[in-house]
């Protein structure tokens, strides 16, 4: 999965109507709402302003046909997300009507296009799966354990000194197995490895 590291537009002109295709990275629904707000507030005298959006942590992905007929507009935009597997995503187009009727396959087919055209100049970028994990192991093995972190992407989340000392890591999902074998190894087995929800 991908999201957007800032904000993207692109124009796409067909039968006179022109549309402006703005996309954006969010980090939940009070991002999206804002972003889509400001948009309607910079183009407001367009004629539509469309949008879809696809949130991770909250599984929500929503759309709007913003008075287009129904299905033409908001949910094609959610779709060429879908499809470039995207999220934590909002898309905008505008469309400012340009005097000739498109059909519901021609709107269908601009909508889309134009979130196409402004997602080839976005910025996309792999989005990180981190797998909480807590280690304990003795004071002795602290210094071979933490060497491995940074080339392991790890984040300490917590660390507590008990009779043994106690980390919290975030691990990358794609890291995990490989990560724990190597402790294993450096600590000759002498860790005890909880995995908690990701």
């Amino acid at each position: 999965m991908f999201t957007i590291n800032g904000v993207f537009t692109a124009e796409y002109e067909v039968k006179h109507s022109r549309f402006v295709g703005t996309v954006c990275g969010v980090n939940n629904k009070q991002d999206a709402i804002s972003f889509i707000k400001a948009v309607k507030t910079e183009f407001n005298e367009a004629t539509h302003n469309v949008y879809a959006l696809i949130l991770q942590d909250e599984n929500l992905q929503k759309s709007s046909d913003d008075q287009e007929p129904k299905g033409t507009a908001g949910l094609p935009i959610l779709g060429v997300l879908q499809n470039n597997e995207l999220t934590n995503v909002v898309a905008v187009v505008t469309r400012y009507f340009g005097g000739i009727l498109l059909g519901a396959g021609g709107l269908v087919r601009a909508y889309s296009k134009t979130v196409q055209l402004a997602l080839k100049n976005a910025d996309l970028v792999p989005i990180k799966h981190y797998i909480n994990v807590e280690i304990v192991i003795d004071y002795k093995l602290y210094d071979a354990v933490a060497f491995l972190f940074p080339s392991y992407d790890i984040i300490v989340e917590k660390t507590a000194f008990f009779e043994k000392i106690h980390i919290n890591l975030s691990v990358l999902e794609t890291h995990v197995d490989d990560f724990r074998a190597t402790v294993f190894n450096v600590c000759s087995g002498n860790v005890t490895w909880y995995n908690e929800k990701s």
